[in-house]
């Protein structure tokens, strides 16, 4: 997530675009990883999902999506109107990678920003279940989707803006944030930032 976040947030421009990543001069702070891993999950590049019964040489298979960003047992405190949904959430105690990741680490004001807002979309997902394209998003059975998944069926259902246009802005704060730490750690050399 640390090399996404750098490669996505380095200025680039005609001259700079295929400038050598270097290696931190010094050992990252745990700030600064967490920023980068909440930076990632609400990214609008951030394209995981979670799929069902996916064909492949004759075979079904589930993917699991690693990067939902809420434990289960935060989960069962949703609004979920979708009473399939609910069950196949309340009946588990299997958390991602991500959300495991996330339950002890400090998180700083621009991440935990971003982190509520996130919630809040998070939240009306599960609320207007019902209301959205689950075919055209393939968001049946799946109760951990993707961000990709869940930002793109509510702004197709028109749901939402409003915390989006937040969330947006929350993210800027913390792209902000990170893009100074990317040359404080010299991923880039400080001498070649063109304007």
């Amino acid at each position: 997530m640390i090399s996404f976040v750098v490669r996505i947030l380095s200025i680039k421009s005609y001259i700079s675009q295929r400038n050598q990543y270097y290696q931190p001069n010094k050992e990252l702070s745990q700030e600064f990883i967490n920023d980068c891993v909440i930076f990632s999950l609400f990214n609008t590049q951030n394209n995981t999902s979670e799929l069902k019964d996916v064909e492949y040489n004759g075979e079904k298979y589930d993917i699991k999506n690693e990067f939902f960003p809420f434990t289960v047992d935060k989960m069962k405190n949703f609004k979920i109107r979708n009473a399939d949904l609910y069950s196949i959430i309340k009946n588990t105690n299997d958390n991602s990678f991500v959300s495991n990741y996330l339950i002890d680490k400090f998180l700083s004001k621009e991440s935990v920003d971003v982190y509520e807002v996130a919630q809040k979309i998070y939240e009306l997902y599960y609320m207007t279940y019902p209301d959205l394209s689950v075919i055209k998003f393939k968001l049946k059975d799946c109760p951990f989707v993707g961000w990709r998944q869940i930002s793109e069926s509510l702004k197709d259902s028109e749901k939402g803006k409003h915390l989006f246009d937040v969330l947006k802005d929350k993210l800027a704060s913390l792209k902000d944030k990170l893009t100074n730490n990317i040359y404080d750690y010299e991923f880039l050399s400080k001498e070649i930032i063109y304007s």
